[in-house]
C-alpha cells in the first residue's frame, strides 16, 4: 500500500480559526504517528466535518516535528 497522505477533519469553526489562514509557525495539529509513517507522508488534506468529505485545503508537508509547548502543543510523544 502506498501511503503518502494524512487526511483529517475539522469543524467549520476550527476551519475558520485554524485552517483558512495559515499559522505563522506552519503547524496544523498533533497526531500519534509511527516513525515509519512520518517518513512517507507528503500531503495533508483537510475536510469539513459533516460535509460528506468536502476537501477544503491541501498541504504539502515540509517536515514533522515532535510536539512542544513552544508551538502550542502539549504531548511530546506526538508529532
Amino acid at each position: 500500500m502506498n501511503l503518502d497522505s494524512l487526511i483529517f477533519s475539522v469543524t467549520y469553526e476550527n476551519y475558520q480559526k485554524n485552517i483558512l489562514k495559515d499559522k505563522e509557525n506552519k503547524t496544523l495539529g498533533q497526531w500519534q504517528l509511527s516513525d515509519k509513517i512520518v517518513e512517507k507522508l507528503k500531503y495533508a488534506y483537510v475536510y469539513l466535518k459533516d460535509s460528506s468529505g468536502m476537501i477544503v485545503k491541501k498541504y504539502t508537508i515540509e517536515k514533522f516535528e515532535k510536539s512542544s509547548l513552544s508551538k502550542g502543543y502539549d504531548n511530546s510523544e506526538k508529532y
